[in-house]
């Protein structure tokens, strides 16, 4: 018979705090919108797949578009939003690769073999390409990019993924862990690009 595996987590009272469903992640993150948004339309994509759920798997990620011309955002937003929803507590926003890679540290799943080194990369480029695009570009991982290795207490992981639609360019990813699988460092380069003339904003 096989078990079924629930991450609990503890709240700062000391409580132990189960995932949100997705409906309830949501909920919470609609409740943040309504008091930061002003007013303005955004729209919502859950942003998830295995290897984010491996290595976060009792936090809901979620991106969030709102228009930048011809009104700015809200004070509180960018055009482009990544917000992670924990088991307990308020959602939290992740504007940058900065805010990505400390939320990383605090609340990711160790890492201990070159496996879950590997999927641990591309749970990264997954949630830091909702940052660095406007929500019209797919991407796709680039053949032969993926690699991992072990070397002086240090393991290393590296893979590429290139925009397959909707613009071009590529953004590169290389996170390093100590022995104990925690996150070390975190690079990102990218040089992605829309394609052509478009209007402002998220696709509706």
């Amino acid at each position: 018979m096989k078990l079924a595996l629930i991450t609990l987590t503890l709240t700062a009272a000391g409580a132990v705090a189960a995932p949100r469903s997705a409906e309830e992640a949501r909920s919470a993150l609609d409740a943040h919108l309504a008091k930061v948004a002003e007013g303005r339309p955004v729209v919502v994509t859950v942003v998830h797949n295995d290897d984010v759920n491996r290595l976060f798997p009792d936090t809901r990620f979620f991106a969030v578009r709102v228009r930048d011309y011809p009104i700015a955002p809200p004070k509180a937003l960018k055009a482009n939003n990544l917000y992670a929803v924990p088991p307990a507590g308020d959602v939290v926003r992740l504007p940058d690769e900065a805010a990505l890679r400390d939320y990383l540290r605090l609340h990711a799943s160790r890492v201990q073999n070159s496996s879950q080194a590997k999927s641990a990369v591309k749970a990264w480029l997954t949630l830091i390409q909702e940052v660095l695009q406007d929500g019209r570009q797919e991407f796709s991982l680039r053949e032969g990019s993926l690699a991992s290795e072990w070397s002086d207490g240090t393991r290393t992981a590296s893979a590429t993924s290139a925009v397959s639609k909707g613009g071009k360019g590529e953004v590169k990813a290389t996170l390093a862990f100590d022995p104990d699988g925690r996150l070390k460092k975190a690079d990102t380069a990218s040089d992605v690009r829309p394609e052509g003339v478009r209007p402002v904003g998220p696709r509706k």
